[in-house]
């Protein structure tokens, strides 16, 4: 069984790697297998799938960077469970999952809702969430993207699913019981005497940050 495999259908073009123990050896696999006709996926989009791999962001973010520096744009990471098939045991059958990371310059949908989300409601989304309206005590946000309140961050929010790193959260007052971007946790809070203006978090060094917006540099 080769370490990478390439498949091309009608649905696009997907780049399967098969279980690893070192990501130099994704890498190298990777290599070999690009090497043989450099420019026939050069700015194509591709679907990584990870098969029974694992989920930490830095190796993700190895395999994703060796496959962007050949000019190959990776639009998402999706995890795959392996299982033999009853006919072939040699033959590894997959079953998919829901994506693990998406390209944010891939266009997310985004849910709009206008109104305060209060203590006991969740509210979950594969894509962007925009509320006009606060987010008090005890309720629940979880996004794949990005999560931007028109009001006061009080709850739980959690962004960046699906775009790990690079998704912001941004509020008029982040004062959260919990926040998370990736998987990254906010371990420091803020003082919640502080003066109320708009603020983003991000990550930044593998940290998350609450910033000023108004010192966001464009």
């Amino acid at each position: 069984m080769e370490q990478v495999e390439i498949k091309m259908s009608l649905k696009g073009i997907e780049v399967i790697v098969m279980p690893f123990k070192k990501v130099k050896n994704v890498l190298d696999a990777l290599d070999e297998k690009l090497s043989i006709q450099p420019d026939l996926f050069k700015g194509q989009k591709v679907k990584l799938s990870l098969v029974d791999g694992v989920s930490h962001t830095r190796t993700i973010s190895n395999i994703v960077r060796s496959l962007e520096s050949k000019d190959i744009i990776v639009e998402e990471v999706t995890l795959r469970k392996g299982r033999k098939g009853k006919e072939d045991k040699q033959e590894m059958k997959m079953e998919a999952t829901a994506p693990l990371w998406i390209n944010s310059k891939r266009d997310l949908k985004t849910l709009y809702i206008k109104k305060t989300i209060r203590s006991g409601q969740l509210l979950s989304y594969d894509g962007n969430i925009t509320v006009v309206g606060n987010v008090n005590k005890g309720a629940q946000l979880t996004s794949g993207g990005n999560i931007i309140v028109i009001g006061a961050i009080h709850g739980s929010v959690s962004a960046g699913n699906l775009t790990q790193d690079e998704a912001m959260i941004f509020g008029i007052n982040i004062s959260p019981t919990s926040l998370k971007i990736g998987n990254h946790t906010l371990k420091k809070f803020l003082n919640k005497k502080r003066i109320i203006r708009p603020e983003i978090a991000l990550v930044e060094n593998a940290e998350i940050r609450i910033i000023d917006y108004s010192s966001l540099k464009e």
